[in-house]
């Protein structure tokens, strides 16, 4: 598998930078106490079903949390937006041009 160029992420660092703060919101990670600049999606219904009572399922709304690639961000994270509590579910391990992490709202 070839080799990106490192000039040719430096192009896609900044593009992702100039999406991100197109439209960025400050959101700030509960265990850290620093506001962090990011991206948030709209909500999107994702297929996973996941049991949440006897006989019960439930699919969860995910919001993609689109951020720097020094972003401090990790899976189990909280923070508020938009007046819900979101939940960080999964950050993505391929930070080379941003990091993304999905997150649901608990509340």
């Amino acid at each position: 598998m070839p080799m990106i160029p490192s000039s040719a992420i430096a192009i896609l660092r900044q593009v992702a930078t100039d999406i991100r703060l197109s439209d960025v919101q400050s959101i700030t990670i509960l265990r850290l106490g620093t506001a962090q600049s990011v991206r948030l999606t709209p909500p999107r219904r994702f297929a996973q079903r996941r049991e949440v009572g006897e006989g019960l399922e439930q699919a969860d709304e995910l919001t993609s949390v689109v951020g720097a690639i020094d972003m401090d961000v990790q899976a189990g994270d909280r923070f508020r937006a938009d007046g819900h509590l979101y939940e960080v579910i999964l950050v993505r391990p391929n930070r080379t041009i941003r990091t993304v992490a999905l997150a649901r709202v608990v509340q």
